[in-house]
C-alpha cells in the first residue's frame, strides 16, 4: 500500500512540475502560439467524423445493454 501512495505522489509531482514548466515555457521564434496567429484562418468546424461515431454509440449500447442483463439476471 506504501508502494502505491509513492507511486501516485511521484505521478502527482511530476504532473504539477511538467504543468508548470510548460507554462513558463516561451515559445519558440518563428512558432507563434496558434491562438495569438491573427491571420489564422478557421474551417467549417465539423470536426466528428460520423462515420467513426455511431458504430462507437451501437457498441456502447450494445455494451449498456448486456450489462444491465448480467446485472438482472445475477439479482
Amino acid at each position: 500500500m506504501y508502494r502505491l501512495f509513492l507511486a501516485f505522489l511521484a505521478f502527482f509531482v511530476l504532473t504539477l512540475v511538467a504543468g508548470t514548466a510548460s507554462q513558463a515555457a516561451e515559445p519558440i521564434s518563428g512558432f507563434g502560439i496558434l491562438a495569438q496567429v491573427p491571420n489564422m484562418t478557421r474551417d467549417s468546424g465539423l470536426y466528428l467524423n460520423l462515420f467513426k461515431f455511431f458504430p462507437v454509440v451501437i457498441v456502447y449500447l450494445l455494451w449498456a445493454w448486456t450489462t444491465n442483463w448480467v446485472e438482472h439476471d445475477n439479482a
